[in-house]
């Protein structure tokens, strides 16, 4: 199926679902909550999930297309799930350019309370949790046999999202001391590669009746990616972050007190001048650009983006040569590659 199909058709099966969600819900409150959700993720997004779904089932001979459809709006649910919490958690108000779930209850003309808007964007992720899981129940793209593995695999994913999510949110703010390499490699493992790169990558092996030898090749693949994935992001959040992307705020990670790679690398390595200046302004949400360009010359000039671009780029060559060990076509390998290369420094 042709990327720009399938992500049409997963889009529009979203929007179906969450249309029905609407119609069928027993309050006007609740129709106008999963109307502000239908508008949230409607309006942007990169479904990549659903795109790696897609990708590996056909890379390992998957026909079905019917069977991508439905598994992939679930994906995106789910993804949107974790997001909403995770604006919780981060106490964001904004997504793809415009209000969440959290904003468009705070933007109210009665003035909602923070804590009532909060709670929307709560029950806005329980809502498309279980949205996601009642379509791949109902869907009758899937056998009784996939069902029952689908939904062990993302409730196993949703456990270890849960216990990275806790790892993250310790990395507001904390001292170097309390941080390190390993944590941060076990954060964005649990948190990112399980429910970014393995979660459909293994979702696709269930469809394709994949051996258990060949899911553990995904795996040794999957992970780095996933790891990779997320590197990459707090990377790009500095030195690649021009310009407010369609999914998140500018500088978003130092205005919000996080500590990632680029800035645990700076407060080891700088003076402590320079230290007392990263550590001064983290977590000011109201930090104008230009002081953040100041934390950004300190990570350039002592060395921090160079040892990130040389960590990154590790992951890169670990995910090409588990890459080299699936058993897929060439050509379908070539595919991920160019895929790959997007996330190179």
């Amino acid at each position: 199926m042709q990327v720009d199909t399938y992500r049409s058709a997963v889009e529009a099966r979203v929007a179906e679902w969450l249309r029905i969600a609407a119609d069928t819900s027993p309050t006007t409150e609740g129709t106008i909550l999963v109307d502000r959700i239908q508008s949230l993720v409607t309006r942007g997004g990169k479904r990549f999930r659903p795109e790696l779904l897609r990708m590996t089932y056909e890379a390992y001979g998957g026909t079905e297309s019917s069977k991508l459809v439905d598994l992939g709006a679930v994906l995106e649910m789910h993804h949107q799930f974790l997001l909403a919490h995770d604006d919780i958690i981060d106490h964001d108000t904004i997504r793809y350019n415009g209000p969440n779930i959290i904003g468009y209850y705070l933007e109210e003309a009665s003035g909602t309370k923070r804590e009532v808007a909060e709670s929307m964007g709560l029950l806005a992720g329980d809502l498309l949790f279980s949205l996601s899981q009642t379509l791949l129940t109902d869907s009758d793209a899937y056998t009784d046999q996939e069902k029952v593995a689908l939904l062990r695999l993302l409730n196993v994913v949703n456990i270890d999202v849960g216990y990275g999510q806790q790892l993250d949110s310790y990395n507001i703010d904390p001292s170097p001391e309390a941080f390190s390499l390993e944590r941060l490699t076990l954060t964005h493992t649990l948190k990112s590669a399980r429910y970014s790169t393995q979660l459909p990558m293994q979702a696709a092996a269930i469809l394709a009746g994949l051996s258990d030898a060949e899911r553990t090749r995904i795996d040794s693949f999957a992970v780095p990616f996933g790891v990779l994935f997320q590197l990459m992001d707090d990377y790009s959040d500095y030195f690649v972050n021009t310009s407010a992307s369609n999914n998140r705020p500018k500088y978003r990670d130092y205005r919000q007190g996080k500590i990632t790679y680029p800035l645990y690398l700076g407060l080891t390595i700088s003076d402590d001048t320079d230290v007392a200046f990263i550590r001064d302004h983290l977590g000011d949400k109201e930090l104008s650009d230009e002081s953040i360009q100041h934390v950004i010359a300190i990570l350039e000039q002592n060395g921090a983006r160079d040892t990130c671009r040389q960590h990154i780029q590790t992951y890169v060559s670990q995910t090409q040569h588990a890459l080299d060990e699936l058993s897929m076509s060439s050509t379908s390998k070539q595919t991920f590659r160019a895929m790959l290369a997007r996330y190179e420094p």
